[in-house]
């Protein structure tokens, strides 16, 4: 901002610019309206002269005029109302409209216009009737959120909330800074200064930076210093206006200074130092999105830490824009941020192992003091505290000697003079007093009382900057007000209380760090006494809080040491004490103090004297109470003493003699167990750790695409790069192949996924694919066959894998029927699981093989919901239930609950048989009407199954099986299980295919030869009735009404006896073209009737209940049976002399084999 600094001397030459003139007519407006407002806060409101209007249109007009804007557009209008209405009943209602009306001035023009018209107002109504509620209001509207609020919501919520107020207060917070600058706000006072209003207006500005941690309020500044900047930072080195020269009227050709130089520069310090804030914060999202992408780059990115880095990168961005727009408005310059080329340098590791396998071997193996990353990262990844609170905070009251000698704790010394320095600090704790001096209370009673206390509630800005200003503007009465200073420290009091009674509550690494953040803004030496009292003794029964509270005190002990040192030599006091006492109710009181003890000497407060001290007392003593506290302190701190390097030596000469003590020293079992388990526990034995499969980098590669990279938004991505792999080369055929066949491996919820990547691999490596099926099928027999119980979770990803290749048609339901099958038989004598009947592979209380199948059915069954596939899962769920019953009665609950659920997705209105006898009997009747079904199909509905089943042979495909039957559904054929359906029954009857098709060769000709025989009778018979007799005419009408073509039972659809059946009584023809179709449960005969001359038949639908239905079902069953014994005469006819044949053309080639011989048995005996 050139334009913008200061200079020698007041320039009184106009520029001639437009700019220039537009800027020079707002201040002449200005300094009329200042004037016009400060007259009437001294001398009242001002009433216009002449009859007002009180017309209820027009005054209700002007109310949604105010409400509706408050621009320029509105100015001329509103200001000749305000002069000719009578508008005192509705004051309150415009006041209340204002904000809304403000809401709409987006413009310098707007802003002046409304403050032209909120100063007519002004000037007619008076300080106390429009000013002051109008200043209420605005407050209100400008003022902080409140804390309490934003910590009950969520951070995405609280993130949108914050948004929504910023863009809110934004436009008001000009407005409002415009009104101040013409002194129409403020309170209504007895003796009122010319400069009320920007009092008010400094204290809304310091309010909201003040207490904008987060700096969130940064485009409310930015939009302030655009429009006003100008006029409130602009300073020159003449002396500015007198009080008496502001209230007077400004001379011709003379502007009187709106803002006086004091505000000015106080402004100018709160602004500069609300931007050191900021570029603090700066530089911290700075560094922090540089140690996230060196994290990234270091190891494996996951999801979570590669959103985590985006999200602070963003934040980044946008909060260094911001300081360069603020950098620019106040003339400032930006901080100096890491190079983005060297930041985002890409580096080579030539290590085979990775960084985190490298640490994580160190850790494992006892060689680091901690345990584990996040908690060396507890311990010490500390932030600092300066980089979040002003220095003068954290330094206030310090005792600079005091401080520096209670830095000395040994820990920053060299590692050789270590020793001599803690054993002479030991000699010196040795000839200390027993008891604990209450060195608070001197602390307390020697502090003395502040002159200017830092505000409170201010978290980024200095209170003492603040208030040096003040008291040099001279100008501002809260700041020399001893009731203000007494208010304030009151607030400061009941803050630290808060903060001390939610010290129990914060059980997090963030909310610790925030709370020292916190206190350092209330720093004092009182504050520092009473928590020096509130952290020296741990809640009882809270031993979790040590950590914490010590974190707490390592985090303000850089910059206040008396903390640290205070509450280490209270704790040495209290050691001492019960060391002394030896009472077994201070066993508890004991513990929390050793632990207390290893939690600051981890984060290096406690002095290093100090501790091996207490330690060395103990291995003296060596009785139970001491055994405990060296088990506690051993537990807590041992590992980290004996692996820093300015303690190694001293721990490991403390654990020797613990070692020999343990060894000559006759004690308890219990102790001697609790010393045994600190002793390993912080010096563990040397062991080998357990080395890792070596693989080749192809190897990790593919592991590393299908267990972390495979997802659903990956998918397509993980087949393109699988594609792309070198399918030749065996050992990456096979590292495939392990990869497709262990789907326990990967994530539960992405088996699914492999199934389709194997799907989409059928078309360019079906060898490979068919591997894995049968891989797949061998692991389900291999658990059945062991059923050990460490695999179960393995055998359950199976089956789900099995049931996803089936969902996308890589198998057909004839093998995942056999493996459903498979599931309730195997094992069982005779396959037929019965009730007490224990076998070793699926013992009776054993209900996996039940989750196992509920497993599947719940990937794939709700496909089998129609056709043929229906049929068969209704005949395998009459098995299952009987399965379900061999096992031990009751269930477990979650077999129960896994069993309904199952029920519930295939067959919700399945209900189960409840008894073993019930379920055997539907079982019997399933596999009877299963073994007379394939004997009585149609021969049409047999070819339609084998041209299927021909079709898929030649195809050789997988799942061309759903294609079959979509094509019998698509006919309407319902048609009986055939062969492709039932070939396990085939199997149990130990038939070939051959033998079979031999069967329905003979089969046919068998019903062929049967139609032709009984349509040859009906022939015979009407061609012998009798019909020359001319006395018989009577008689052959009858024969021939009762005997013409008897029609025959005709052949439907199946029924749940096989098929149905039409009869009739009698008379002549077949069944009609228009005949309706056979009801369930009725059977159709065919009522032979006359209607003059013609006999006609009616189609009768007849109950299976009535008689002549279970006669006529009786009468069908003989001669099906009799046709059945018939074929199968036929059958063994044919077979026999099949078999004849084939011996008597044995017999005739042997015979023809001895003659031969013969014949050349007897040449043999002529030539000798």
């Amino acid at each position: 901002m050139s334009s913008d600094t200061p200079s020698a001397s007041t320039t009184t030459a106009p520029i001639p610019t437009t700019a220039a003139r537009a800027t020079q007519e707002r201040d002449r407006k200005r300094a009329a309206l200042r004037a016009s407002n400060l007259e009437t806060w001294a001398q009242g409101p001002s009433p216009p002269s002449g009859a007002l209007d009180s017309s209820l249109k027009k005054n209700t007009a002007f109310v949604k005029r105010i409400k509706q804007s408050l621009g320029a557009d509105q100015k001329d209008a509103a200001l000749k109302d305000i002069a000719t209405l009578n508008l005192d009943k509705y004051i309150e209602e415009i006041v209340q409209s204002i904000p809304e009306g403000l809401s709409k001035c987006t413009s310098a023009k707007d802003c002046l216009a409304a403050a032209e018209v909120l100063s007519a107002l002004h000037k007619r109504f008076g300080p106390a009737a429009f000013a002051a509620p109008l200043t209420e209001q605005l407050a209100s509207i400008l003022s902080p959120p409140s804390k309490a609020v934003l910590q009950s919501i969520s951070s995405e919520q609280r993130e949108r909330d914050e948004s929504a107020r910023v863009q809110r207060q934004k436009g008001f917070l000009r407005v409002a800074a415009e009104l101040a600058l013409v002194q129409l706000l403020g309170g209504v006072e007895k003796h009122r200064s010319a400069t009320a209003s920007l009092d008010w207006l400094f204290s809304i500005i310091k309010d909201l930076l003040a207490n904008d941690r987060e700096h969130v309020n940064i485009p409310m500044l930015v939009t302030l210093l655009k429009a006003l900047g100008s006029t409130l930072l602009t300073i020159t080195d003449e002396p500015g206006p007198t009080p008496a020269e502001l209230n007077a009227a400004p001379a011709a050709g003379q502007l009187p200074e709106i803002v006086p130089k004091e505000y000015k520069i106080k402004l100018q310090k709160l602004f500069e130092t609300y931007f050191e804030t900021l570029k603090r914060r700066v530089r911290l999202q700075d560094q922090d999105r540089r140690n996230h992408e060196a994290y990234i780059k270091s190891g494996e990115i996951f999801e979570d830490r590669q959103q985590s880095f985006e999200k602070t990168t963003k934040n980044f961005e946008k909060l260094t824009e911001s300081a360069r727009q603020l950098a620019e408005l106040l003339d400032l310059p930006m901080p100096k941020l890491a190079d983005s080329v060297q930041s985002s340098g890409i580096g080579l590791n030539l290590d085979a192992k990775s960084a985190f396998e490298r640490d994580d071997e160190d850790y494992t193996s006892g060689k680091l003091p901690w345990e584990d990353e996040d908690t060396r990262r507890f311990y010490e990844d500390l932030p600092d505290l300066r980089d979040l609170v002003p220095m003068d905070l954290l330094q206030a009251g310090a005792n600079p000697v005091l401080n520096a000698k209670l830095s000395r704790t040994g820990w920053n010394e060299a590692p050789a003079g270590e020793q001599a320095a803690s054993a002479e600090g030991e000699s010196k704790a040795d000839e200390a007093t027993a008891t604990a001096p209450d060195a608070e209370d001197g602390d307390d009673g020697s502090s003395t009382p502040r002159a200017v206390l830092s505000p409170p509630g201010s978290p980024l800005i200095s209170g003492a900057d603040l208030a040096g200003e003040a008291a040099d503007a001279g100008t501002s009465a809260t700041s020399a007000d001893p009731a203000s200073s007494a208010e304030d420290a009151s607030s400061t009091s009941s803050k630290i209380n808060v903060l001390l009674l939610r010290l129990p509550e914060l059980t997090s690494r963030d909310a610790i760090d925030n709370a020292a953040a916190e206190f350092g803004f209330l720093n004092s030496k009182a504050a520092r006494g009473r928590l020096i009292r509130s952290l020296s003794t741990i809640p009882k029964h809270r031993s979790d809080l040590a950590p914490y509270y010590a974190r707490f005190i390592a985090l303000l002990n850089k910059y206040m040491p008396d903390v640290g040192g205070t509450v280490c030599a209270w704790l040495d006091d209290e050691f001492r004490y019960i060391h002394k006492k030896k009472f077994g109710e201070l066993s508890e009181k004991r513990a929390r103090n050793a632990q207390f003890l290893g939690e600051l000497t981890k984060f290096k407060v406690t002095p290093i004297h100090v501790i091996f001290h207490c330690l060395k007392v103990c291995l003296d003593d060596f009785s139970a109470f001491c055994i405990e506290t060296i088990s506690i302190l051993l537990e807590t701190c041992g590992r980290f003493l004996l692996r820093t390097e300015q303690t190694s030596g001293r721990m490991k000469n403390t654990l020797e003699l613990l070692r020999r003590k343990r060894a000559a020293t006759h004690i308890d079992q219990r102790y001697l167990l609790l010393l045994d388990n600190a002793y390993y526990f912080c010096n563990p034995p040397e062991r080998k750790a357990v080395e890792q499969k070596k693989r080749t980098p192809m190897e990790l590669y593919i592991r590393q695409l299908f267990y972390d990279v495979l997802a659903k938004r990956t998918l397509e991505k993980v087949l393109k790069l699988v594609r792309k792999l070198h399918w030749e080369v065996p050992a990456v055929r096979k590292t495939l192949f392990k990869a497709f066949t262990k789907p326990w491996r990967i994530k539960f919820g992405n088996v699914h996924l492999l199934a389709i990547l194997l799907f989409e691999l059928q078309t360019y490596h079906a060898d490979f694919v068919i591997e894995v099926l049968e891989q797949i099928c061998e692991e389900i027999v291999n658990g059945l066959e062991s059923n050990v119980f460490q695999y179960s979770q393995r055998r359950v990803t199976v089956l789900r894998y099995l049931g996803e290749l089936f969902n996308y048609r890589l198998i057909n339901s004839k093998l995942l029927f056999d493996q459903l099958w498979i599931l309730t038989t195997f094992g069982h004598p005779n396959g037929r699981p019965l009730p007490g009947q224990f076998t070793p592979l699926d013992p009776p209380d054993d209900c996996f093989r039940v989750r196992l199948i509920c497993t599947l059915l719940d990937t794939c069954g709700p496909c089998f919901d129609r056709g043929s596939l229906k049929k068969r899962l209704d005949s395998f769920m009459t098995f299952f239930n009987l399965y379900v019953l061999s096992k031990t009665q009751p269930l477990p609950m979650e077999i129960e609950y896994m069993l309904t659920d199952t029920l519930e997705i295939i067959r919700p209105g399945l209900k189960f048989k409840t008894t073993f006898e019930e379920a055997a009997v539907a079982v019997d009747q399933m596999f009877a009407l299963q073994r007379t079904q394939p004997a009585v199909d149609d021969g049409a509905d047999e070819e339609s199954d084998d041209s299927g089943e021909d079709e898929e042979e030649d195809e050789g495909e997988t799942r061309g099986e759903e294609g079959d039957e979509d094509d019998d559904e698509d006919a309407g054929s319902d048609s009986t299980v055939g062969e492709d359906d039932q070939p396990d029954l085939k199997a149990q009857d130990g038939v070939d295919e051959e033998a079979m098709e031999r069967e329905r060769e003979v089969a046919e000709s068998v019903r062929r030869a049967d139609e032709e025989f009984d349509r040859e009778l009906a022939k015979l018979i009407a061609e012998s009735n009798p019909s020359s007799s001319a006395t018989s005419g009577q008689l052959n009408k009858q024969r021939k009404l009762l005997d013409a073509g008897l029609p025959f039972l005709q052949k439907a659809s199946s029924t749940p006896f096989g098929r149905s059946a039409a009869v009739s009584g009698s008379g002549s023809g077949g069944s009609s073209e228009g005949s309706q179709p056979e009801q369930e449960g009725h059977m159709k005969f065919s009522l032979l009737s006359k209607k003059g001359s013609k006999p006609t038949t009616t189609e009768v639908q007849v109950p299976l209940s009535a008689a002549i239905a279970i006669q006529t079902r009786t009468k069908q069953l003989q001669d099906e049976a009799e046709r059945k014994h018939l074929k199968e005469l036929v059958l063994a006819y044919g077979l026999r002399e099949q078999h004849e044949e084939q011996q008597q053309q044995s017999h005739q080639q042997q015979a023809g084999f001895a003659h031969n011989n013969n014949h050349h048995h007897y040449h043999h005996h002529a030539r000798q």
